[in-house]
């Protein structure tokens, strides 16, 4: 029997690539995050399809542009559709 991965996305608002202990800085302690980025992958080169984290949601939810969900702004609601 195949064995299923366990997927793990984590989303946050407003979080800096260099806001993690593991990622190299020495002000922050984030050993939670740190343990989960050292057992799975880290998407250090990733670029966001949108400026505003609704408009972002929408996209990694349906996996289109925001010029495809009709998302642009955090005034937007998760029910925009593709």
């Amino acid at each position: 029997m195949i064995r299923k991965p366990n997927i793990l996305h984590v989303f946050v608002d407003q979080q800096r690539f260099d806001t993690l202990g593991a990622l190299n800085n020495p002000m922050i302690r984030t050993p939670h995050l740190d343990r989960l980025l050292r057992l799975g992958t880290a998407f250090t080169q990733a670029y966001t399809p949108a400026p505003v984290c609704i408009a972002a949601r929408c996209s990694m939810i349906y996996g289109q542009y925001p010029a495809n969900t009709g998302c642009y702004e955090n005034t937007a609601s998760l029910s925009c559709r593709p």
